[in-house]
């Protein structure tokens, strides 16, 4: 049977991709793909760059044992489901990880850290240079967590079509499975045998032995529960209750920015380039909008 793992950056397609073929025993079970980046890019992967070559022009290294990792979208144009009913015309099964709506914050802190590292904000500066609320000089701190605040999460969700997915009810089953980021970290052992089985592969493993891996795996992962520190934290802003905030990513404190907004608050950013360390200090930076 062919399969392939389709999954927006950050969302461990490779991972998910190791994790599966690494139960059917193909790797030794002490090896683990983690770069020093944090990532599980250190395997040797199915990965696929159809941007390059375009799916017919893949085909004919497709067969019934193929298995590969993808991006659904290479295209500006494309449309997430149209892109993954496409793909059941080239594989028998289509397993997509993506991010719920609770997962957003954990999976841009994979993109900045994980993929992008050091050279993320000039990354981000190009894909958003022909807007005009990009500045060419806009260097200093505040001016890109400001910019990232109104326009980072936004992005995102227009790349992974999550209100498209959740509007999704005609697709095969059979076909098509979806597996949300937080399955992964909240149900390891039994969302990986639910895809084993869905796939027909015969899992190798000892429950032991998967667990360890999800032990090492949740080891090397910062991000895990952003989201929810997120909301404490802005809540806690609104509340006036203290609690500390050292140590945020810039994708932390720019979804902090764009929460408060969104809940009628703004915040004075202006040369705010060193973040508050509490909630109570960055309650004094805030008014109502």
């Amino acid at each position: 049977m062919s399969y392939v793992i389709s999954y927006p950056g950050g969302a461990y397609g490779n991972f998910v991709g190791f994790t599966l073929r690494w139960l059917l025993g193909e790797y030794p079970v002490d090896y683990r793909p983690f770069t020093s980046q944090g990532n599980s890019h250190d395997w040797d992967s199915k990965y696929l760059r159809v941007e390059k070559y375009g799916l017919d022009g893949l085909k004919p290294m497709l067969n019934e044992d193929t298995f590969n990792i993808l991006h659904p979208k290479w295209e500006e144009n494309h449309n997430l489901i149209s892109q993954l009913e496409l793909l059941t015309n080239y594989y028998n099964k289509v397993l997509y990880i993506l991010p719920s709506f609770e997962d957003c914050v954990w999976i841009l802190n994979n993109r900045q850290n994980k993929i992008w590292g050091e050279g993320w904000i000039t990354h981000q500066k190009h894909e958003f240079k022909n807007l005009d609320a990009w500045e060419s000089n806009a260097e200093e701190i505040w001016e890109m967590r400001e910019f990232l605040s109104l326009y980072l999460y936004d992005q995102l969700l227009s790349e992974t079509e999550l209100l498209s997915v959740v509007d999704y009810k005609d697709y095969d089953s059979n076909k098509i499975k979806f597996v949300y980021m937080n399955e992964l970290r909240d149900k390891f052992i039994i969302t990986f045998k639910d895809m084993c089985n869905w796939l027909n592969l015969q899992i190798s493993r000892t429950d032991s032995d998967i667990f360890q891996l999800e032990k090492d795996w949740k080891n090397h992962e910062s991000f895990l529960y952003k989201d929810m520190l997120i909301n404490d934290l802005v809540n806690a802003i609104i509340d006036n209750k203290n609690l500390s905030m050292e140590n945020l990513t810039l994708v932390d404190e720019a979804m902090i920015q764009r929460q408060l907004r969104n809940k009628g608050f703004e915040l004075q950013c202006y040369k705010l380039n060193k973040w508050p360390k509490t909630t109570s200090e960055l309650r004094e930076l805030i008014y109502e909008n």
